[in-house]
């Protein structure tokens, strides 16, 4: 194993993808329509290899073994339930798209066992529609692994990897879920409950809209649980949250790239680590993290340090990077809100402050003479369909009354 709302203006979405690149991918042509009924014994991979470029294939029932694509073509569900499935039953990585602009609407991955990349290994143009990656485990890249261009939509990443005891997953990246190295795209989609981690940006670029990442195990060697960002992300009206990381280092987010988190919610991580590491987001390593109209609260660990945001570690020789906050609620974290260097560009509520220097000294503060309420953590009414927050929600839920007033800067 490697050591290793309101909704966001529309300008904000056309700028996002923009920055990812041209190509995304797009519906493949349906111009022939074959159905392949696996229940009755009909073979998919004869169906692919046969099937000109651009045909449709409606599957049915439950296709066993591995396939590889290397032609545009859709594979879709036909009319009916259960949902057809595409199951590698351990032979190796479930499907495989070598080039070409495919599309999987209706389906369910599972049942890939390989050394990475075990559901989808994806060097093409890949668009997930209304479908499952689930029960796949690898190395790395459990879910998928994508050196190409890979957009989900309405689509679930889940219950990926295998743990080697019970509760304890193995993995230095939080790449279970998915590994990206080409450029990723989620919109209203969810990768969750991932035995090894979410998401591992390692050499791409990831945007993640109106999606969540929540509720994935890490083990005590885990850099990050929830995402590891070493490139460039973007993370828009969006939920990180119920990310636990044993005693590894953050549960929440990593950034060691260029991060914008903006309309989100990064909510409830939990890690053991006494030594450092946020459970919210650790910025370090020359990142560079940009936080607006976003919540980080109710995160927790078990270091009298900045729950919410660290700028750097010095117990783990993490140097800290830029980090730049506006509008938004840091509040409500474990023992303390933030630690190192992080500016302050107006209109937050900040609590707890440590940090070396203390992170006080870098907010430029300015305590209203009114009174303030203490801070908040935001609930789930406010959520979009996904249970991702549509707007920085109104909070309503209390954190405990023993907690400081926090700072208006």
């Amino acid at each position: 194993m490697r050591a290793h709302g309101f909704a966001a203006p529309a300008f904000l979405t056309v700028a996002l993808v923009a920055v990812l690149g041209a190509g995304l991918v797009g519906v493949a042509p349906a111009w022939a329509s074959t159905t392949v009924d696996c229940g009755s014994g009909a073979s998919l991979q004869a169906a692919i290899d046969q099937a000109p470029a651009g045909s449709t294939l409606a599957l049915a029932g439950t296709c066993g073994g591995t396939f590889e694509i290397s032609k545009s073509i859709t594979l879709k569900a036909s009319m009916g339930d259960p949902p057809p499935t595409l199951d590698a039953q351990g032979a190796g990585t479930t499907l495989t798209i070598t080039h070409g602009e495919v599309h999987l609407d209706g389906l369910t991955i599972t049942g890939g066992q390989a050394t990475e990349g075990a559901g989808i290994s994806n060097s093409g143009k890949l668009w997930l529609d209304r479908t499952t990656v689930t029960g796949n485990t690898a190395s790395d890249g459990g879910g998928i692994l994508n050196n190409g261009i890979l957009q989900l939509t309405r689509s679930s990443v889940s219950s990926n990897g295998t743990p080697v005891d019970i509760d304890v997953c193995e993995g230095v990246h939080p790449d279970e879920g998915i590994w990206n190295m080409g450029k990723l795209v989620l919109l209203g989609s969810a990768v969750n409950s991932n035995c090894g981690g979410g998401i591992w940006n390692q050499g791409g670029s990831l945007l993640l809209e109106q999606s969540s990442v929540s509720a994935n195990l890490g083990d005590d060697a885990a850099d990050a649980v929830g995402i590891e960002n070493e490139a460039s992300a973007m993370i828009t009206d969006s939920t990180v949250s119920y990310n636990n990381g044993e005693i590894g280092f953050t549960a929440g987010i990593l950034n060691r790239g260029s991060m914008t988190i903006s309309f989100s919610t990064i909510a409830r991580n939990v890690t053991g680590d006494s030594f450092g590491g946020a459970a919210g987001i650790t910025n370090g390593g020359g990142g560079k993290l940009i936080v607006t109209s976003s919540t980080i609260s109710a995160n927790f660990d078990d270091a009298v340090t900045g729950a919410g945001i660290e700028n750097g570690d010095p117990e783990e020789r993490l140097k800290p990077g830029t980090v730049k906050i506006s509008g938004s609620i840091l509040a409500g974290n474990g023992e303390g809100d933030c630690l190192g260097p992080i500016t302050s560009e107006g209109f937050n509520i900040v609590g707890t402050l440590f940090g070396y220097p203390d992170c006080r000294s870098r907010l430029n503060r300015r305590i209203s003479s009114a009174a303030i309420p203490p801070p908040l953590i935001p609930t789930s009414g406010c959520s979009g369909p996904t249970g991702a927050p549509r707007r920085p929600c109104p909070p309503t839920e209390k954190v405990s009354p023993s907690m400081p007033f926090p700072l208006v800067l």
